[in-house]
């Protein structure tokens, strides 16, 4: 058993423990690594490697990956592309992984370029004409933010009514599904137009039944067209859907929607 004097000790060692503890818990905190997240000089960074990215100067810029196109080779850092893509990675690092330039055939070398901007600067410029190029490297690189940045700049594209069918399928086929519920809205509105064309003949059968599932839009266009006609009333709405209900397959409709929406 310990003596008065012994538990004494005892106590005055924990608490000498337990103050060195704090100290140096202090004294580690003030030696931590600086939060750079919101330092300006991350972003420096970025630019420079981009800079060096962008000027594609063989003899400074130290690459050590090579592109092949028809005409020319794209050259790139593997630090940069293997941190942000496990296919990448797999290429460049993996069992059947050569030494020797990469040959891309399905892409521009412009499109290639830009797609590869992302993984310097975080961004990279999409536009009209590129995004389906970038949309489907995002895909085959497995790039997912690059792939929701493209689904988003669709969503807030104003579609058009030429190809509209072809570019729903592209849309389904890389899972898009912002974009894609956006379009499916704006071949709603534009039923009359669009749904006695040729390219709605040709479309293929899960698009066809997409748009036939999304009963809501259905009632939306018949909504549009009230507005179109300054009748804003249900009556007339109901009147507008009067030779299009017989068509819908009601047993596989949600009963809330057509207690609340069409009045049934």
């Amino acid at each position: 058993m310990l003596s008065i004097n012994q538990f004494r000790q005892n106590k005055q060692n924990k608490r000498q423990t337990k103050a060195a503890g704090k100290n140096s818990a202090a004294n580690s905190k003030a030696f931590e690594a600086p939060d750079i997240r919101d330092d300006n000089s991350a972003t420096e960074l970025s630019l420079q490697r981009y800079s060096i990215f962008s000027l594609q100067n063989v003899e400074s810029g130290h690459f050590d990956v090579t592109f092949m196109f028809k005409e020319k080779e794209l050259y790139a850092h593997s630090f940069v592309l293997w941190t942000a893509s496990e296919v990448f990675e797999t290429m460049l690092f993996g069992a059947w992984a050569k030494n020797e330039p990469i040959p891309i055939t399905s892409h521009s070398y412009d499109d290639f370029k830009e797609f590869l901007t992302f993984f310097y600067l975080g961004q990279c410029n999409i536009s009209v004409e590129n995004v389906m190029a970038i949309v489907d490297l995002a895909e085959s690189y497995n790039v997912q933010i690059l792939k929701e940045k493209c689904d988003q700049f669709l969503t807030n594209t104003k579609p058009t009514v030429e190809n509209v069918f072809n570019i729903c399928e592209l849309l389904k086929t890389y899972s898009l599904q912002n974009a894609l519920t956006n379009l499916y809205e704006f071949v709603t509105i534009n039923a009359a137009t669009l749904l006695v064309g040729q390219s709605f003949l040709e479309t293929k059968k899960d698009i066809v039944m997409d748009i036939v599932k999304m009963e809501r839009l259905v009632y939306k266009w018949a909504e549009y067209q009230s507005q179109k006609q300054e009748k804003e009333n249900p009556s007339w709405i109901k009147e507008e859907l009067s030779d299009i209900l017989p068509h819908i397959r009601f047993p596989v409709m949600n009963i809330e929607f057509l207690h609340s929406d069409i009045g049934l």
